[in-house]
């Protein structure tokens, strides 16, 4: 049997170290992969869910007005026109936030600019 030195030991150590937190890295890594997976297929559920509602709903309505001898078509302009206002309304939202998140983020490094040049002096 060989005798190992206090050196070869510490080297043994910390090989079996290093694997072991690759290990753990990798394990991590692959469960952080699939719940962003997972994740993804449940908004793509979500957004299935929501088209099949709005299907569903011009098709019932459209079947009530046809049966009461209704104007469908006006009926439908009206939701089309509902939906493209809420749309340009999230549009013009969504550009607000990210014009107000660059203003931020140029503050941000504004002051960590500032910062650094206080902690030199």
């Amino acid at each position: 049997m060989k005798n190992y030195t206090n050196t070869d030991l510490k080297r043994i150590e910390a090989e079996i170290s290093l694997l072991r937190d690759n290990n753990y890295y990798y394990k991590n890594k692959k469960k952080k992969m699939f719940s962003a997976i997972f994740e993804n297929l449940l908004v793509l559920l979500k957004a299935l869910c929501v088209m099949t509602c709005i299907v569903a709903f011009v098709v019932i309505t459209h079947i009530i007005f046809e049966t009461f001898g209704l104007d469908v078509t006006t009926f439908i302009d009206s939701i089309v026109a509902l939906f493209k206002w809420i749309f340009t309304t999230l549009k013009t939202l969504a550009l607000i936030s990210v014009y107000i998140i660059v203003i931020l983020i140029a503050v941000d490094m504004i002051f960590t600019i500032i910062k650094k040049i206080f902690k030199r002096n």
